[in-house]
């Protein structure tokens, strides 16, 4: 079990490491409440950097997720990371917006509006947190289908890879990219070094049977 590394994460709450131990507390979950993680976790969720205080960089975020992850009391999670999404924040913030899901609906439209925002991680970040938060595929598979562009160039990047597994996350609304996805499975090209291109077609045949289960036969 992962609870014995509770303490240990807990004592790294106060130094430079202390978003890496958050996230890991929130991993493991309610088994971090026996550790009294949340009294730590709501601190971090509403603190900036100070005096002699290690830089923070958007930990509150994570500690806000992680202070829900482990007591189940959504509140923290959803005023500081809404504070950040409408800030136009991106990657990590749209990730625990969609770990929330309908929970964070009072945030969807701001998440929309990163739909069409310049940073791709971020774009693959919204649509899914959409998706997630609101069950509506149809703006998220608009602004997934996009990325995966390179792959006409032979190109598993992990901005790639990510994509292809909301996609499989969305299942059958993702029919749109059933071509794509079916000319990666059949090709005998390599996309891009043996290890990602083994992952990406792991990714590629699991989106496949989430979006055609039936595999085209009615």
């Amino acid at each position: 079990m992962a609870a014995p590394a509770v303490p240990e994460l807990l004592r790294l709450l106060h130094t430079p490491f202390a978003r890496a131990a958050a996230e890991a507390l929130g991993a493991i979950g309610p088994a971090a409440a026996t550790g009294r993680a949340a009294g730590p976790l709501a601190a971090l969720a509403t603190a900036g950097p100070g005096p002699g205080r290690h830089p923070w960089h958007g930990g509150a975020q994570t500690a806000a997720w992680a202070y829900w992850r482990v007591t189940a009391d959504p509140e923290p999670a959803l005023r500081v990371c809404g504070t950040a999404v409408r800030a136009g924040l991106g990657q990590a913030v749209l990730r625990y917006l969609a770990d929330l899901g309908p929970l964070a609906s009072l945030h969807a439209d701001a998440v929309r509006a990163l739909l069409t925002c310049p940073g791709q991680w971020s774009r693959v970040g919204a649509a899914e947190a959409w998706w997630r938060i609101t069950g509506d595929a149809g703006p998220a598979v608009e602004a997934l289908l996009p990325e995966l562009a390179p792959l006409a160039r032979y190109s598993a990047t992990p901005l790639v890879l990510r994509t292809v597994q909301v996609l499989g996350a969305i299942g059958g609304p993702a029919a749109a990219a059933l071509p794509v996805l079916h000319e990666v499975a059949s090709s005998p090209r390599r996309y891009g070094r043996i290890p990602a291109d083994e992952e990406l077609l792991r990714a590629v045949r699991e989106a496949l049977v989430t979006i055609e289960p039936n595999g085209g036969q009615a």
